[in-house]
């Protein structure tokens, strides 16, 4: 009686009826890694750039300051600077951030409730309008329940896009893959939406 391993070899197959295997799916292509495109500093007509606009979600705007916040936004200089989640009260904002030069005009957005919870502040050489944070993220149908992306917060930023505010990135760049705003620590990110985004406009 031949070994079941060799009748396996006979028959091209591991059923002993010597039925054949159904074929593996192919495993799907991993996406492209994203890299950053080349920074732009003029218009596609030439025009050059003259407004720096910096939005940073801080996760925590003492912390922040701890590791040398203040001294990256002079780095960078920005015209106008808006930081979300500062999770400060507006009587507790540190004097250091108050001092920031270039930007002596501060507005302060606090929960009335709860104060220092998420909070944003936004500061410029000049009063400017409401700058929004917009979480674009991978895998829709599956985080429709998620926080960030219910069908409520959905539909209040299609007001915002109906309004006329831009996804500036989706703008620049329609076509790129693999690139997000936001990275949940639920699936072992390193750094959920707490980077600094610089946008150079011509206007």
């Amino acid at each position: 009686m031949p070994k079941r391993g060799k009748k396996k070899e006979e028959n091209g197959s591991g059923d002993e009826a010597g039925e054949p295997r159904p074929a593996k799916a192919a495993k799907a292509s991993p996406a492209p890694l994203y890299e950053d495109p080349p920074t732009r500093e003029a218009t596609p007509d030439g025009r050059r750039w003259t407004l720096k606009v910096t939005t940073w979600n801080v996760d925590g705007l003492r912390a922040w300051l701890r590791k040398g916040g203040a001294q990256w936004v002079q780095e960078e200089a920005p015209d106008v600077l808006c930081l979300q989640e500062t999770k400060c009260a507006v009587s507790a904002v540190p004097a250091e951030l108050r001092a920031l030069p270039g930007l002596p005009h501060q507005f302060w957005s606090s929960a009335k409730d709860r104060p220092g919870y998420s909070d944003c502040l936004k500061t410029a050489p000049k009063p400017t309008r409401n700058c929004p944070e917009i979480i674009d993220l991978c895998h829709p149908r599956a985080n429709r329940a998620s926080a960030g992306f219910t069908p409520q917060e959905r539909q209040g930023f299609s007001r915002l896009l109906e309004a006329g505010f831009v996804d500036s990135f989706r703008h620049l760049y329609p076509e790129a893959r693999g690139a997000f705003t936001f990275w949940t620590y639920r699936g072992a990110a390193q750094g959920s939406d707490h980077c600094p985004v610089t946008a150079l406009l011509a206007v």
